[in-house]
């Protein structure tokens, strides 16, 4: 058990050093270095993504527990991030667009329990929501946060069981349609239709769900771009699907999944439609965000 134990995953074979405590990470690399480390967002970024890949595939008496469990955690890894952070539900703030790109694992426990009969966990784009993975891609945001906010069962603990949550954020919103496919060869299971063409599209649902089509709305999160070319091309968008949320305002939304779509050379017209209509501002619904503020929404 943590701190004397370690699981496999974050010992580093070579020095046996516990990467998931930043003491011992920081304690070993000032060991050889002539200049000492000062910490990084970026260190305590990785150390902390590395601890929520575990965390997050856990099972726990009580679902509700798994903020709690990783609470201490979440204070000692502060003592290496830096001092605007703000904890969010298992997330952090400065790295907030990135963190919400997760899918759920293959074989989530409770993946198969529906969100209406689970207790509160957490607002649905923090991964204490279901057991995920998360893509190591350095990506571009297509989207703005404007605000991002978590209450706290407790006052004073802010890293502890989360009551209530939400994001409020700026982009791209468009109508999509969600079907079951039928064609072969396809990347998912679910075919994706945003705008009317199939963008085929690899498809992770938050939860397994029966019914043979969804109308819902895409909203493209961040593109990954040819790093060996010119650097302008677009060859990846991660972008979530979201469903409105019952009993709330126009423009208030949960997750409903993610969907990757990757450039094709052979067949490039699906990437090449994604971004026309993300890049053409008629083709977003001002009917899908907030009354009155165009193409923002609050994020459940």
């Amino acid at each position: 058990m943590y701190p004397d134990g370690t699981p496999t995953i974050f010992v580093n074979f070579d020095t046996q050093v516990k990467i998931m405590d930043p003491e011992a990470y920081l304690k070993w690399v000032n060991s050889w270095r002539q200049i000492p480390f000062i910490p990084t967002m970026d260190v305590g970024y990785g150390i902390w993504k590395r601890l929520v890949h575990l965390y997050s595939q856990t099972r726990v008496t009580k679902a509700s527990d798994k903020l709690i469990a990783i609470s201490g955690l979440a204070k000692r890894m502060r003592a290496i991030m830096q001092n605007e952070e703000k904890f969010l539900a298992g997330l952090w703030s400065l790295h907030l667009t990135s963190q919400v790109l997760w899918k759920v694992a293959p074989n989530a426990i409770g993946s198969r329990i529906p969100r209406w009969r689970r207790p509160y966990r957490a607002p649905s784009w923090s991964w204490v929501y279901m057991p995920m993975e998360e893509s190591a891609v350095p990506l571009s945001a297509y989207i703005v946060i404007e605000e991002a906010s978590v209450t706290p069962r407790s006052s004073l603990n802010d890293t502890g069981e989360a009551i209530d949550g939400h994001i409020r954020l700026r982009g791209s919103l468009i109508r999509a349609e969600l079907m079951s496919s039928n064609e072969e060869g396809s990347r998912s299971k679910m075919d994706l239709w945003v705008n009317g063409m199939n963008t085929d599209s690899a498809v992770s649902l938050d939860e397994v769900r029966l019914d043979e089509s969804y109308s819902l709305v895409y909203l493209p999160m961040a593109g990954e771009y040819d790093a060996d070319g010119d650097g302008q091309a677009v060859i990846g968008i991660r972008a979530l699907l979201l469903v409105p949320v019952k009993g709330k305002p126009q423009g208030w939304y949960s997750r409903f999944g993610f969907a990757n779509t990757w450039h094709d050379r052979e067949d490039p017209e699906p990437m090449n439609h994604l971004i026309r209509v993300m890049e053409d501002r008629t083709f977003n619904d001002e009917t899908l965000s907030l009354e009155g503020v165009p193409r923002t929404i609050m994020f459940l």
